[in-house]
Protein backbone atom coordinates (compact mmCIF):
# COMPACT_ATOMS: atom_id res chain seq x y z
CA UNK A 1 0.00 0.00 0.00
CA UNK A 2 1.33 3.45 -0.90
CA UNK A 3 0.57 6.93 0.39
CA UNK A 4 -1.35 8.85 -2.24
CA UNK A 5 0.45 12.20 -2.29
CA UNK A 6 -2.00 13.36 -4.95
CA UNK A 7 -5.03 12.82 -2.73
CA UNK A 8 -7.45 15.71 -2.35
CA UNK A 9 -10.44 15.38 0.01
CA UNK A 10 -13.83 15.05 -1.69
CA UNK A 11 -14.86 18.46 -0.40
CA UNK A 12 -13.30 21.21 1.71
CA UNK A 13 -14.92 24.38 3.00
CA UNK A 14 -13.23 27.28 4.76
CA UNK A 15 -14.75 29.88 7.03
CA UNK A 16 -14.48 32.60 4.38
CA UNK A 17 -16.87 30.58 2.19
CA UNK A 18 -14.31 29.03 -0.15
CA UNK A 19 -15.33 25.53 -1.24
CA UNK A 20 -13.20 23.07 -3.22
CA UNK A 21 -14.63 19.77 -4.40
CA UNK A 22 -13.52 16.84 -6.55
CA UNK A 23 -15.52 15.25 -9.35
CA UNK A 24 -14.39 11.75 -10.40
CA UNK A 25 -15.32 11.03 -14.01
CA UNK A 26 -16.37 7.57 -15.32
CA UNK A 27 -12.90 7.00 -16.85
CA UNK A 28 -11.26 7.56 -13.44
CA UNK A 29 -9.87 10.98 -14.17
CA UNK A 30 -10.80 13.82 -11.88
CA UNK A 31 -11.73 17.46 -12.06
CA UNK A 32 -11.24 19.85 -9.16
CA UNK A 33 -13.57 22.82 -8.79
CA UNK A 34 -13.83 25.82 -6.51
CA UNK A 35 -16.56 28.27 -5.61
CA UNK A 36 -17.77 30.53 -2.81
CA UNK A 37 -20.57 30.04 -0.30
CA UNK A 38 -22.14 32.97 1.53
CA UNK A 39 -21.87 33.50 5.30
CA UNK A 40 -25.40 32.32 6.05
CA UNK A 41 -24.76 29.08 4.16
CA UNK A 42 -21.66 28.41 6.26
CA UNK A 43 -23.68 28.97 9.44
CA UNK A 44 -26.43 26.65 8.14
CA UNK A 45 -23.84 23.93 7.39
CA UNK A 46 -22.42 24.15 10.88
CA UNK A 47 -25.87 24.10 12.41
CA UNK A 48 -26.72 20.96 10.41
CA UNK A 49 -23.53 19.28 11.63
CA UNK A 50 -24.21 20.26 15.25
CA UNK A 51 -27.84 19.10 15.01
CA UNK A 52 -26.64 15.75 13.68
CA UNK A 53 -25.14 15.14 17.14
CA UNK A 54 -21.51 15.35 16.09
CA UNK A 55 -20.85 17.96 18.77
CA UNK A 56 -23.30 16.67 21.35
CA UNK A 57 -20.76 17.44 24.08
CA UNK A 58 -20.34 20.94 22.69
CA UNK A 59 -22.61 23.82 23.73
CA UNK A 60 -23.78 25.71 20.64
CA UNK A 61 -23.53 29.50 20.63
CA UNK A 62 -23.14 32.22 18.04
CA UNK A 63 -19.39 32.44 18.77
CA UNK A 64 -18.99 28.79 17.83
CA UNK A 65 -20.59 29.34 14.43
CA UNK A 66 -17.35 30.91 13.18
CA UNK A 67 -15.96 27.95 11.32
CA UNK A 68 -12.25 27.69 10.63
CA UNK A 69 -12.20 24.67 8.35
CA UNK A 70 -14.51 21.82 7.38
CA UNK A 71 -13.10 18.83 5.56
CA UNK A 72 -14.85 15.68 4.38
CA UNK A 73 -12.86 12.90 2.78
CA UNK A 74 -13.23 9.22 2.13
CA UNK A 75 -15.75 8.17 4.78
CA UNK A 76 -14.53 10.55 7.46
CA UNK A 77 -15.83 13.95 8.48
CA UNK A 78 -13.45 16.39 10.12
CA UNK A 79 -14.76 19.68 11.52
CA UNK A 80 -12.65 22.36 13.19
CA UNK A 81 -14.30 25.24 15.00
CA UNK A 82 -12.42 28.04 16.73
CA UNK A 83 -12.60 26.31 20.11
CA UNK A 84 -13.25 22.67 19.30
CA UNK A 85 -12.57 20.02 16.71
CA UNK A 86 -14.10 16.65 16.01
CA UNK A 87 -13.38 13.81 13.62
CA UNK A 88 -15.77 10.95 12.99
CA UNK A 89 -16.38 8.11 10.61
CA UNK A 90 -19.50 8.54 8.53
CA UNK A 91 -21.75 5.48 8.51
CA UNK A 92 -24.61 4.83 6.11
CA UNK A 93 -26.97 4.97 9.09
CA UNK A 94 -25.96 8.61 9.69
CA UNK A 95 -28.40 9.67 6.99
CA UNK A 96 -28.45 13.38 7.86
CA UNK A 97 -24.65 13.67 7.82
CA UNK A 98 -24.33 11.48 4.69
CA UNK A 99 -26.85 13.60 2.80
CA UNK A 100 -25.09 16.81 3.82
CA UNK A 101 -21.62 15.55 2.87
CA UNK A 102 -22.84 14.15 -0.46
CA UNK A 103 -24.56 17.43 -1.26
CA UNK A 104 -21.44 19.45 -0.45
CA UNK A 105 -19.17 17.01 -2.31
CA UNK A 106 -21.26 17.58 -5.45
CA UNK A 107 -20.57 21.31 -5.24
CA UNK A 108 -23.64 22.43 -3.24
CA UNK A 109 -25.48 23.49 -6.42
CA UNK A 110 -22.66 25.87 -7.41
CA UNK A 111 -21.51 26.15 -11.01
CA UNK A 112 -17.86 26.19 -9.89
CA UNK A 113 -14.66 27.18 -11.64
CA UNK A 114 -11.64 24.99 -12.28
CA UNK A 115 -9.35 25.01 -9.26
CA UNK A 116 -5.89 26.18 -10.30
CA UNK A 117 -3.12 25.61 -7.75
CA UNK A 118 -0.33 28.14 -7.36
CA UNK A 119 2.28 25.85 -5.77
CA UNK A 120 2.93 22.13 -5.81
CA UNK A 121 5.41 19.62 -4.42
CA UNK A 122 6.31 16.73 -6.72
CA UNK A 123 6.87 13.23 -5.32
CA UNK A 124 8.36 10.87 -7.96
CA UNK A 125 8.16 7.47 -6.23
CA UNK A 126 10.32 4.76 -7.86
CA UNK A 127 8.48 1.52 -8.60
CA UNK A 128 10.20 -1.84 -8.45
CA UNK A 129 7.44 -3.89 -10.04
CA UNK A 130 7.58 -4.17 -13.82
CA UNK A 131 3.89 -5.17 -13.75
CA UNK A 132 2.74 -1.61 -13.03
CA UNK A 133 1.21 0.03 -16.08
CA UNK A 134 2.89 3.23 -17.24
CA UNK A 135 0.55 5.95 -18.53
CA UNK A 136 3.17 7.99 -20.37
CA UNK A 137 6.87 8.13 -21.15
CA UNK A 138 8.62 11.33 -20.15
CA UNK A 139 11.84 12.61 -21.75
CA UNK A 140 14.19 15.20 -20.21
CA UNK A 141 13.97 17.49 -23.23
CA UNK A 142 10.15 17.56 -23.25
CA UNK A 143 9.55 18.43 -19.57
CA UNK A 144 9.08 21.99 -18.24
CA UNK A 145 11.12 21.11 -15.13
CA UNK A 146 14.17 19.05 -14.17
CA UNK A 147 12.79 15.61 -13.32
CA UNK A 148 16.23 14.34 -12.25
CA UNK A 149 16.34 17.09 -9.61
CA UNK A 150 12.81 16.16 -8.50
CA UNK A 151 13.95 12.54 -8.00
CA UNK A 152 16.98 13.66 -5.96
CA UNK A 153 14.87 16.01 -3.82
CA UNK A 154 12.71 13.10 -2.51
CA UNK A 155 9.55 15.09 -1.98
CA UNK A 156 11.03 18.52 -1.44
CA UNK A 157 10.85 19.70 -5.04
CA UNK A 158 8.49 22.65 -5.42
CA UNK A 159 7.04 23.63 -8.77
CA UNK A 160 4.84 26.44 -10.02
CA UNK A 161 3.78 28.04 -13.29
CA UNK A 162 4.11 25.92 -16.43
CA UNK A 163 5.74 23.01 -14.58
CA UNK A 164 2.87 22.88 -12.09
CA UNK A 165 0.26 23.05 -14.86
CA UNK A 166 1.97 20.13 -16.62
CA UNK A 167 2.07 17.85 -13.54
CA UNK A 168 -1.39 18.95 -12.30
CA UNK A 169 -2.96 17.98 -15.63
CA UNK A 170 -1.12 14.64 -15.59
CA UNK A 171 -2.13 13.56 -12.06
CA UNK A 172 -5.74 14.57 -12.70
CA UNK A 173 -5.87 12.63 -15.96
CA UNK A 174 -4.92 9.22 -14.54
CA UNK A 175 -6.26 7.42 -11.42
CA UNK A 176 -2.79 5.90 -10.89
CA UNK A 177 -0.35 8.40 -12.47
CA UNK A 178 2.72 6.38 -13.45
CA UNK A 179 5.42 7.42 -15.92
CA UNK A 180 8.41 5.77 -17.51
CA UNK A 181 11.50 7.97 -17.36
CA UNK A 182 14.83 6.78 -18.77
CA UNK A 183 13.77 3.15 -18.44
CA UNK A 184 12.50 3.42 -14.86
CA UNK A 185 8.92 3.69 -13.65
CA UNK A 186 7.73 6.33 -11.18
CA UNK A 187 4.40 6.97 -9.54
CA UNK A 188 3.86 10.73 -9.59
CA UNK A 189 2.47 12.35 -6.48
CA UNK A 190 1.64 16.03 -6.39
CA UNK A 191 0.92 17.65 -3.05
CA UNK A 192 -0.86 20.99 -3.31
CA UNK A 193 -0.46 22.80 0.05
CA UNK A 194 -3.74 24.68 -0.44
CA UNK A 195 -5.86 21.51 -0.52
CA UNK A 196 -3.77 18.35 0.03
CA UNK A 197 -3.70 16.55 3.39
CA UNK A 198 -0.05 15.42 2.81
Amino acid sequence: MHINFGNIPDVQIWGDGKIVWVDILPNGSRRVYQGTLNDQYIIDILQSIIESGMFNFFKSSRDNDQVCKYIGYDNELHVELLRARRRMLIWQSEEQVCNLVNYLASGADLEGNNFEPTLGIVYPIPLESSDTHSNEEWYPSSLPFDFDEAIKARGRFEIEGQALDFVWNFVNKYPDPVVTYQGEKYRIGLSVPEVSPY
